[in-house]
């Protein structure tokens, strides 16, 4: 229908915008963003914005996060993007996940650093947290994805501080934008406001 074309269009559209913006930033080829993944991204955005633009609008807009891992797993995410642990192909490294069977990622760029294994750089990505469960362990440790919600966060103080472990169960959740050491965050960071900025704007001229 014209309808979907329309619809379509501008999915492509804003996903060359992002791009466009991510790229900015060209020092030490950090940049890995990927138009495939920015599509899943941007379309996962706009059904999420319109099931839940009644609610709380905090919790539709896009947010930065991390993930720490062993250098040796950097080309495999890099050319297949992040994926929800299934205990075989893909597994947690050291738990089946205290808050849930899910990719985990954290708000702050130096929290689970350990998981990196002595690696200097890091996953840098923009999220849609939507409806998070506040997941606490042992109760949800490995649980799927809590029903009627997006994602879950941590919500006790088992395994570091409340609200620093963030668990995504659906790779389109996440944008990965940049593989970079944590002294080029500084520089990366106003490319990230500016990518999330424009999402925002386009979206609110689609509804």
């Amino acid at each position: 229908s014209q309808t979907d074309l329309e619809y379509s269009k501008s999915i492509e559209e804003i996903s060359m915008g992002l791009i466009d913006i991510a790229r900015g930033y060209r020092r030490n080829n950090s940049c890995i963003i990927n138009k495939e993944q920015t599509r899943s991204f941007v379309a996962k955005y706009i059904a999420m914005r319109i099931r839940l633009k009644s609610s709380d609008n905090t919790c539709i807009c896009p947010q930065i996060c991390y993930h720490w891992t062993n250098p040796q797993n950097f080309e495999k995410i890099k050319e297949g993007d992040l994926k929800v642990p299934d205990g075989k192909i893909v597994k947690h490294v050291t738990d089946d996940g205290y808050y849930g069977k899910g990719i985990y990622t954290s708000n702050n760029p130096t929290f689970a650093r350990r998981y990196g294994h002595g690696a200097k750089k890091v996953f840098v990505c923009l999220s849609i947290t939507g409806k998070m469960y506040p997941a606490t362990y042992p109760k949800d440790k490995g649980i799927g994805l809590k029903t009627g919600y997006d994602s879950h966060f941590n919500a006790d103080y088992r395994d570091g501080r409340k609200n620093r472990q963030w668990v995504f169960f659906d790779s389109s959740q996440i944008l990965l934008v940049y593989l970079t050491s944590l002294e080029e965050l500084l520089f990366i960071h106003p490319m990230l406001e500016d990518m999330k900025k424009y999402i925002e704007s386009e979206i609110i001229n689609i509804k």
